[in-house]
């Protein structure tokens, strides 16, 4: 990548790192990227595979910048097809040229589930992902110290990597993991402006915040092959005027998606409305459309298309 930080002062030694977040679906490693930073730069559902694509969140302190990559979750042998070998291609992609690899696991479904550890691993290696250099365990608040110790040996004893326990949702031992990773990023310029937070684009951000109230209202109805692209965006002096086109593949989903009377998308505008106005500082105007594109999930030319107009659409 080259180096957008065009305030960096000669003389000064600073250090930068890539760093990949992988693992289980529903581990919290959006949660936890988007605590690193402190912004939110990656959506958070409880539904699994809310992640679609790598998403960089950026945290520079000082002479310091980490650049944290989410990462989709391993993908369950359930999920076929184009989309879920992209999904996949993603989280494959993302640990090629990183500095560090943290893999992030569930605490508390470590301790129900018996074969939770084995699978997650058996996932970096089918993946072609070298081994974690960091195991961040999550959730730990929901877990009893007794029950959460021989998790850890487990660990310790199938992996070389250090193991750091973390509740995001507690705010505990976080700063520990930013700390440590600190410790162990390299010497280099700065890639990223240090006002910069992601690498996304404002487009790109709507469009996510628009799927992730969907997946909120709809849950388990949501179709799997949804997703939500910006096809115009108009400032105005008070007011952003955005339209959005939520896609998906079978004509069975539409109602489903806009709901009795057009309540679900009503919802998904109201809460989508509210979020982005405090974002963007101003009124927005969200104009939702739903559209049929017939099995464009199987055709794998179609799912890089919906990638490169998610990135690049306006």
């Amino acid at each position: 990548m080259e180096n957008l930080d065009n305030n960096t002062n000669v003389g000064i030694k600073t250090k930068c790192g890539v760093v990949a977040l992988v693992g289980p679906a529903n581990a919290g490693k959006s949660s936890l990227v988007n605590s690193l930073v402190g912004n939110k730069v990656s959506i958070v559902t409880s539904k699994e595979q809310t992640t679609r694509f790598k998403v960089m969140g950026i945290l520079t302190e000082k002479e310091s910048q980490i650049i944290f990559i989410d990462t989709p979750g391993f993908l369950a042998r359930r999920y076929r097809g184009a989309l879920s070998r992209f999904i996949s291609s993603q989280t494959a992609e993302s640990t090629q040229d990183c500095d560090l690899i943290a893999l992030v696991l569930d605490a508390a479904v470590a301790c129900r589930d018996n074969k939770y550890i084995k699978r997650a691993l058996d996932s970096l290696k089918s993946q072609n992902i070298k081994n974690a250099d960091l195991i961040i365990l999550n959730k730990v608040d929901l877990v009893d110290k007794i029950q959460l110790l021989p998790i850890i040996k487990k660990l310790s004893e199938l992996e070389s990597a250090e193991i750091i326990p973390i509740s995001v949702k507690k705010n505990s031992g976080v700063h520990i993991v930013e700390k440590v990773i600190n410790s162990r990023i390299p010497n280099g310029p700065h890639l990223f402006g240090k006002e910069k937070v992601t690498d996304k684009e404002d487009y790109v951000i709507v469009a996510e915040i628009v799927r992730e109230k969907l997946t909120e209202i709809l849950r388990n109805e949501l179709p799997y092959s949804l997703v939500a692209l910006v096809n115009s965006w108009e400032k105005e002096e008070k007011l952003l005027r955005i339209g959005i086109d939520i896609v998906i593949d079978k004509e069975s989903q539409k109602k489903i998606v806009i709901g009795k009377g057009g309540s679900v998308l009503k919802e998904v505008g109201s809460k989508a409305r509210e979020e982005l106005e405090d974002i963007f500082e101003t009124k927005i105007y969200l104009n939702l459309k739903v559209k049929v594109k017939k099995d464009w999930t199987k055709d794998a030319n179609k799912v890089e298309e919906w990638h490169l107009k998610l990135l690049s659409s306006q």
